[in-house]
C-alpha cells in the first residue's frame, strides 16, 4: 500500500517574521531627510599686539595665542584689539564674562540692522560705537535667483507646489551663510545680466582703558554665502549620495576685517597712543565715505536709465513692477544711511574736543555724504513722481484708445439698427403684407429709415455746421473762390484716393455675387451631377487664373 504525501498548510504565523519583512526590505520608503539648516557659525577671533619697537615707533603683530587665554591674562602691549568676523554664542559669552566685562546689547546691537537708539555709551573709560552703512556689490543672476527662492520660502530650484525631499525629486537646496545674513537691495541690472546692489553692511567697535593700555574689540560681518546641497534620489526613492557647495554670494567680495587691519597697520601712531581710538574711528568713517560715494554713483546712473525710458511705453509696461520695488528699497536704504550718519555724527561729537580734532575725525566726510544722500532722496522722489505720471498719461491714452474703438463699433452697429428694424416689421404676420411687399420697398424704407437715424445722430454737428456756413449771397468773389478751390480739391481728393477703392470693392462684391448667383442657379438647375461638377470647375478656373495672371505680373516687375 503506497501513502500519498499531503502538503501542509503554514499559515503566516509559522513563518518567521524576519522572512516575511525580508520580502518587503527593498520596497520599504525612507523617510526623507533634510539636509542640515546653517552650520553654526564658527567665529575664530583674530588678536593684534601694538608694540614698541624703537622709541616712538609702534608696530602691529599678530598675537597667536588662544583668545581666551588672552581675554583672562592682560597683556603686557600698548595696545591690543580682538578682531571678530561674525558672532557666535560660544563668543559672546567669552567677551561679556572676562575682563572687558562687554555689555550683552553690544552684540545684540551688532546684529540688528538699524542703529541703537540710545546712542553711545560712556561708562569709566569704556565706550560702543556702531557704524551701518550700505556698499556696493555686485551679483550673479543665478545668486540673486537663489536669494529670491529663499526669501519666498521656497530654497530650493525647483517650481513644485509642495517641498521636492517629500516627493523625492532630484533637487538642489539652498542656504545662507552666516547666521546673521543682512539684507540687500537691488539697484540696476547691467548689460552682462548681473544685479548691482546695495548690501548693508556693519561695523561694531567696543573700546577699553585698562591701566596704561588700550584694548579693543572689532567686530566685522563675515562674508555673505550661499550653502547649495545636491539631493539625489535613487530608484526606490532613497536618498543617494550628494554634494554640498559653498560659494560666495558676491562677486569680488572683500574680507572687511583683513582690510581694515591692514590700513591700521600703514596709519603712523603717536608715541603716546592717545590717537588709536580716533584712528580706527577715522578709517571706519573713510570706509563708509567711499562705499557711500560709489552707492550714491551707482543710484544716478540707474535714476538716468529710469529717466531716459520715459518716452518709450513698452519699456515702462515691461518695467514697472521691478521699478516701483526698486524706489521702496531705495526710499527705506536712503532713510536708514541718513539716521545711521545722525547717530555717527552724535558719537563723534561726544569723542571729539575742539573743532580741530573734529575735522581730522571724518566730520567733514560725513557731511559730503549726508548732502549727497540728500540730492539722491530728493530725485528718487522727484523720478517716482515723474514715473507715476508718466504712467497716468499712458493709461489714460490706453483708456481713450480702448473709448474710440467702442465708439467705432457703435457707429457700427448703428449702421445695421435700421435695416434690422424695417426686417423685423416686415417679417409680422400681417394679412396686408401677405404677397405684397417687394425687395425694393424694402430697400426703399429702409434707405429713408437710416437716413433719418443718421440725422438725428448727427444733428447737433448738423445744426452747428449749418449756422456756421454763410449765405451764398454774401459771399464775394474772393470767397468764392476759395470755396470752390477747398470743394474743388476735396473733390480730387476723394476722385484719386477714394474713387478707386470703391470701384475696386464694388467689383469685388459684384464677382462674388455673380459667381454666388451661378452656383446657386447651377445646383437648382436639372442637370447631371457630372455636368455641375463640370461646370463648377470651369467656373472657378475662370474666377482663378486672373487672379494668378495678375499675381504673375506683379512677381515679373519686382524682379
Amino acid at each position: 500500500m503506497t501513502s500519498t504525501a499531503v502538503p501542509t498548510v503554514m499559515s503566516l504565523d509559522d513563518v518567521p517574521k524576519q522572512g516575511v519583512f525580508s520580502l518587503f526590505k527593498r520596497r520599504r520608503k525612507v523617510q526623507p531627510s533634510r539636509p542640515e539648516e546653517l552650520d553654526q557659525d564658527v567665529v575664530t577671533p583674530l588678536i593684534y599686539d601694538c608694540k614698541e619697537t624703537k622709541p616712538g615707533v609702534y608696530e602691529w603683530n599678530a598675537n597667536n595665542s588662544y583668545y581666551l587665554d588672552a581675554l583672562e591674562h592682560p597683556s603686557t602691549s600698548k595696545a591690543q584689539i580682538f578682531l571678530l568676523q561674525g558672532i557666535s554664542p560660544l563668543v559672546t559669552d567669552a567677551f561679556t564674562s572676562s575682563r572687558l566685562q562687554l555689555p550683552l546689547d553690544f552684540f545684540s546691537s551688532h546684529e540688528k540692522n538699524i542703529v541703537p537708539n540710545l546712542g553711545a555709551r560712556f561708562e569709566g573709560g569704556d565706550g560702543t560705537f556702531f557704524a551701518k552703512w550700505h556698499r556696493y556689490v555686485r551679483q550673479k543672476n543665478r545668486h540673486w535667483e537663489i536669494e529670491r527662492r529663499i526669501a519666498a520660502g521656497r530654497p530650493y530650484n525647483l517650481d513644485t507646489v509642495t517641498d521636492p525631499i517629500n516627493l523625492r525629486l532630484d533637487h538642489e537646496w539652498y542656504g545662507r551663510i552666516p547666521r546673521v545674513y543682512r539684507p540687500y537691495d537691488p539697484i540696476r541690472r547691467t548689460i552682462s545680466g548681473d544685479r548691482e546692489s546695495a548690501a548693508l553692511e556693519c561695523i561694531s567697535f567696543f573700546w577699553k582703558q585698562v591701566g596704561d593700555g588700550f584694548v579693543g574689540v572689532l567686530v566685522f560681518d563675515p562674508v555673505r554665502r550661499h550653502k547649495i546641497v545636491k539631493m539625489q534620489y535613487n530608484l526606490w526613492g532613497v536618498e543617494g549620495e550628494g554634494s554640498t557647495e559653498v560659494v560666495d554670494c558676491f562677486v569680488d567680495d572683500l574680507d572687511r576685517r583683513e582690510r581694515f587691519m591692514k590700513d591700521l597697520q600703514t596709519c603712523e601712531q603717536k608715541s603716546n597712543l592717545s590717537s588709536l581710538k580716533s584712528t580706527i574711528e577715522k578709517l571706519i568713517i573713510q570706509t563708509i565715505f567711499n562705499d557711500s560715494i560709489t552707492i550714491l554713483a551707482s543710484l544716478n546712473d540707474a535714476l538716468d536709465e529710469i529717466d531716459l525710458s520715459m518716452s518709450q511705453d513698452d519699456i515702462l509696461r515691461r518695467s514697472l513692477r521691478e521699478w516701483r520695488n526698486n524706489f521702496g528699497c531705495w526710499r527705506t536704504g536712503l532713510q536708514h544711511q541718513s539716521a545711521s550718519l545722525m547717530y555717527i555724527r552724535r558719537v563723534l561729537a561726544h569723542h571729539t574736543v575742539d573743532a580741530t580734532s573734529t575735522k581730522s575725525n571724518g566730520a567733514i566726510e560725513l557731511a559730503d555724504v549726508d548732502g549727497g544722500l540728500a540730492a539722491v532722496q530728493k530725485r528718487v522722489d522727484a523720478t517716482f513722481q515723474v514715473l507715476m505720471s508718466t504712467m497716468s498719461i499712458i493709461e489714460s491714452q490706453k483708456a481713450i484708445a480702448q473709448a474710440e474703438t467702442v465708439s467705432k463699433l457703435t457707429y457700427l452697429a448703428f449702421f445695421f439698427i435700421p435695416p434690422t428694424f424695417v426686417t423685423g416689421i416686415f417679417g409680422m404676420n400681417i394679412v396686408e403684407f401677405v404677397d405684397k411687399l417687394k425687395v425694393w420697398l424694402w430697400v426703399t424704407i429702409s434707405l429713408s429709415v437710416s437716413i433719418l437715424a443718421y440725422i438725428f445722430l448727427f444733428w447737433q454737428e448738423l445744426f452747428t455746421t449749418a449756422r456756421q456756413t454763410p449765405n451764398i449771397l454774401t459771399l464775394n468773389r474772393r470767397r468764392i473762390s476759395a470755396t470752390v478751390a477747398k470743394w474743388t480739391r476735396t473733390g480730387y481728393f476723394l476722385i484719386r484716393e477714394v474713387l478707386p477703392g470703391l470701384v475696386g470693392l464694388v467689383i469685388v462684391f459684384g464677382v462674388v455675387g455673380g459667381f454666388a448667383v451661378g452656383l446657386w442657379k447651377l445646383y437648382t438647375s436639372h442637370l447631371s451631377k457630372g455636368a455641375k461638377a463640370g461646370v463648377t470647375i470651369g467656373i472657378f478656373g475662370s474666377g482663378l487664373l486672373p487672379v494668378m495672371l495678375f499675381m504673375m505680373v506683379r512677381i515679373e516687375r519686382k524682379a
